[in-house]
């Protein structure tokens, strides 16, 4: 697939979910807000209900870049770094997915990663109604002749296994009015695989290149030439 001149992505996620050899400190968690002293940080907290009530326990820190609006998200059981204003492109996306796992595999001495996933959300604005659907979505839902009217909005999921990685990929559709006779359309791609990598970030990104080249397909088999086009 060729990379698109405009590409109709809102936000793009790279997650770990990691092992570590001795229970991750709250500490290391506060840590992490040092190395980025300009980002807004919020902590993510964890309820937890016993017989004395309700307890809350730190679970992790959401960090964001006001500037670019990149986002950190460390937690005691996973890493995600997204990009939602800053995306252009995979080439520039990728070293900036490495170099924060590298960091952060060193920082927190993690020995095992039993997941990686890649998320991608693309929107489209495209002129048109729901009773157009079959010139921009190659899969769709069909509705019948004896309704009055279309709906307003659709929301459908399906879920596959991705054979070439053995992974597995979730995909899910938005599709609603939009203002001046606009047909909204929210492409939700998410691929991962779960099983043992090593904690090494240059092995991370091959596997992550293989999960992008699935998402990729996914992509492509999803929507129209027609849709394609309107951003390429």
């Amino acid at each position: 697939m060729k990379t698109l001149a405009n590409p109709p992505i809102i936000e793009a996620l790279a997650q770990i979910n990691y092992e570590t050899s001795s229970p991750v400190e709250d500490s290391q968690i506060h840590g992490t807000k040092t190395g980025h002293a300009n980002w807004n940080a919020e902590d993510v907290l964890q309820l937890q209900i016993g017989p004395s009530g309700i307890n809350t326990n730190l679970f992790g820190v959401k960090l964001t870049d006001p500037t670019s609006k990149e986002v950190l998200q460390i937690t005691k059981q996973f890493f995600a770094y997204s990009q939602t204003a800053k995306y252009t492109k995979w080439d520039n996306f990728r070293p900036a997915i490495q170099g924060h796992i590298d960091s952060f595999l060193t920082s927190f001495a993690v020995t095992n990663i039993d997941r990686i996933a890649l998320r991608f959300i693309n929107k489209f604005e495209v002129n048109g109604t729901i009773s157009d659907l079959s010139r921009f979505l190659a899969i769709r839902p069909t509705f019948d002749s004896n309704l009055n009217s279309p709906p307003d909005s659709i929301v459908f999921q399906y879920t596959m296994p991705i054979s070439q990685v053995e992974g597995r990929a979730n995909v899910g559709f938005a599709i609603a009015r939009a203002p001046e006779d606009k047909l909204s359309i929210t492409l939700d791609i998410d691929v991962f695989i779960s099983s043992r990598f090593k904690a090494d970030s240059a092995e991370l990104m091959n596997d992550f290149d293989k999960l992008r080249e699935q998402k990729n397909l996914i992509f492509e088999t999803c929507l129209t030439p027609e849709l394609i086009k309107l951003f390429g």
